[in-house]
């Protein structure tokens, strides 16, 4: 499944890239050498026993090395994602890691980023050079000239870390296309740190009361989200929807998500400051709750880190929509709103929110935009995507 999303999203070529799995009995499940990526089956993953015997129908990854050895060196790691995307490359092929300062969901989830020296492809000097720097502590580690290791207790927390890295890479380098990219500051990291779910009373709900809107309403933020996967508005660990149902309610993605998997069952819904019993939202919850509660017009809130949007606010600019009046008309003017206030004064970012208005930017975090309904927020945030493209775009015009 993950090297399904890999190479699905063009983040590793056909024999590239190589993810395993340790077992609870010290085995090592690995996908295997010189099979196409595009037509894994699970049939073609090798194990690789403790004592060194393989089974399975192909050889292992010629990685194989790097992988046992970050295991012996890692003992709390139970999956290792190595893949060869073109930002991580770009990186990689300078020696150089990606500031994962610049965006509060890598260095969440990666901390500091950094290099192991170079060695050939398959050898055990790779693995040694890897290894010693997961040992230092590292979550994510660049290989000089060759490619990115990322690790996690769970196959889903390297892929998060992997996809994240990637997207975080990418976005600095479109950043250093308009000028130089502002990291966030040790105060706004620490507050991104201890910055819990949003914690509500809970609401206890009767069986079956679920409305006719409401199972719309979850199906359409599933719908949506699914469509943004897919053009890269959202990450599968970065996105938050919501839709109004009543004055005082609404539902909201869940936290944790997964958003590839995300189904309408796992909305959250918010009543008057309250959440649906046993389920935790979004830690955006209080943000939309404001902008539900200051803007009676607005039905439908989304939050996202669009790669070229998500550049702007990296190098802490305003997306000018002034050269392109058909979108300054569906746009207005989109400012720029400090990064600490999302989590600390959410209100404060919601104020200047309004018909002609119905967009802004965050530093270093992407965009909100919204609608009387989803479409019109998401079709907002698609235009304010393109837009921002388009300035990017024409800054090598200029010269």
């Amino acid at each position: 499944m993950l090297m399904s999303r890999i190479y699905g999203h063009r983040l590793t070529t056909s024999f590239g890239g190589n993810i395993s799995v340790l077992d609870e009995a010290g085995d090592v499940w690995i996908t295997p050498a010189g099979i196409d990526k595009g037509a894994l089956t699970p049939r073609d993953i090798v194990r690789v026993r403790a004592d060194g015997a393989v089974e399975g129908r192909h050889s292992p990854s010629s990685e194989y090395p790097l992988h046992r050895a970050v295991y012996d060196a890692r003992p709390d790691v139970r999956c290792v994602l190595h893949a060869h995307p073109t930002s991580l490359v770009a990186f990689a092929a300078a020696a150089r890691a990606p500031d994962s300062r610049l965006l509060p969901e890598a260095w969440r989830r990666n901390g500091e980023v950094v290099v192991a020296g170079y060695a050939d492809p398959g050898s055990a000097e790779l693995g040694d050079n890897v290894a010693a720097r997961f040992a230092e502590g590292a979550r994510s580690v660049i290989l000089a000239r060759h490619g990115a290791v990322c690790v996690g207790a769970t196959a889903s927390d390297a892929f998060a870390r992997f996809d994240t890295l990637e997207f975080a890479a990418r976005a600095e380098l479109r950043a250093r296309l308009l000028g130089t990219p502002v990291p966030l500051s040790p105060e706004e990291l620490s507050h991104e740190r201890v910055r819990a779910p949003s914690n509500l009373a809970p609401l206890r709900r009767a069986p079956h009361s679920e409305t006719l809107r409401e199972r719309e309403a979850r199906e359409a933020v599933c719908e949506f989200m699914e469509r943004g996967l897919r053009h890269r508005l959202f990450l599968p660990s970065v996105g938050t929807v919501s839709v109004r149902l009543s004055p005082d309610a609404f539902v909201i993605t869940p936290h944790p998500c997964d958003r590839p998997s995300l189904r309408p069952s796992d909305l959250v819904l918010v009543r008057s400051g309250r959440a649906e019993e046993d389920r935790t939202p979004s830690r955006l919850t209080r943000l939309h709750e404001s902008i539900y509660l200051s803007h009676p017009g607005v039905n439908a809130v989304v939050n996202a880190s669009p790669l070229n949007a998500l550049a702007f606010s990296i190098c802490r600019r305003k997306i000018d929509t002034s050269a392109l009046p058909e979108a300054r008309a569906r746009l207005g003017d989109v400012p720029l709103v400090p990064f600490d206030t999302l989590y600390l004064s959410p209100e404060k970012a919601v104020a200047g929110l309004s018909p002609e208005r119905p967009a802004f930017s965050i530093c270093n975090n992407g965009v909100v935009t919204v609608g009387a309904d989803l479409l019109e927020a998401y079709d907002r945030l698609e235009t304010l995507e393109n837009v921002a493209d388009s300035m990017i775009g024409t800054i090598p015009l200029s010269r």
